[in-house]
């Protein structure tokens, strides 16, 4: 008797545009964007010290390497753990080698119909519906020093870190867009902060999500490394 065919996973309704953008001072910014795996992450080494880069490579290559791979229907729920395990296992890891420094992250994994998404430190997730640009995750800094971070992944000299996640699930719409930026664009004292309005700004009218992306690092205000990641949803 024929073996019974494996049926094929269905396809992903979601058809995206992505651009990325960044632009370096320190050095210490990282970024993933792997299209077909639809994962993406911004991530910004604490500091001008290359421990702090090393930090942030390491947690993109956990993410690459645990989940670019996998294929097939997840659950949102499963999505969302399993990204959040990703960055466990990259703090896991950074307590091992004392060199490495910290970072943050902010990752979104796309699924049918929306994204898995979370957060450590204060880069950060916009979804911008319509004209309204929508801020996600939540800067986790101190309120009396804005550049002072409360989270992140990796260690400081004198305590381990913590990983707390900001997670969830986002539903998308054809002509959505995700973006995903570091505090070089988006600011981290009042001198240099974008609010969402003037990022929308910025946006509007771009033919694509490259010029789009472009657009964000040219409107940065931060002397500092810069990164930017848009994600648009054609259908």
């Amino acid at each position: 008797m024929a073996a019974r065919p494996t049926p094929s996973p269905p396809t992903d309704p979601l058809a995206l545009d992505v651009g990325v953008a960044t632009s370096a001072v320190h050095g210490m910014d990282r970024y993933l964007v792997e299209s077909d795996a639809r994962l993406f992450a911004a991530c910004d080494g604490v500091g001008p010290y290359k421990s702090a880069g090393e930090a942030a490579d390491l947690v993109v290559k956990v993410l690459r390497r645990r989940l670019a791979g996998l294929t097939g229907p997840l659950p949102s729920r499963e999505r969302v753990a399993r990204l959040c395990g990703a960055i466990n296992h990259a703090q896991d890891v950074s307590q091992m080698v004392r060199r490495w420094g910290e970072t943050t992250c902010t990752a979104a994994w796309l699924g049918p119909h929306g994204a898995a998404w979370m957060s450590v430190g204060d880069s950060r997730l916009y979804h911008l519906h319509g004209a309204d640009l929508h801020q996600i995750s939540v800067d986790e800094t101190d309120p009396r020093h804005a550049h002072v971070l409360t989270n992140y992944v990796g260690k400081l000299r004198f305590r381990v870190a913590w990983v707390t996640h900001q997670r969830g699930w986002l539903t998308l719409a054809p002509a959505d867009a995700l973006i995903l930026t570091t505090d070089g664009i988006h600011g981290s004292e009042p001198a240099d902060f974008l609010t969402a309005d003037e990022l929308a700004a910025a946006m509007a009218n771009q033919p694509t999500a490259q010029t789009a992306a472009d657009a964000l690092l040219a409107a940065g205000r931060k002397h500092d490394d810069r990164t930017a990641i848009v994600v648009r949803v054609l259908s």
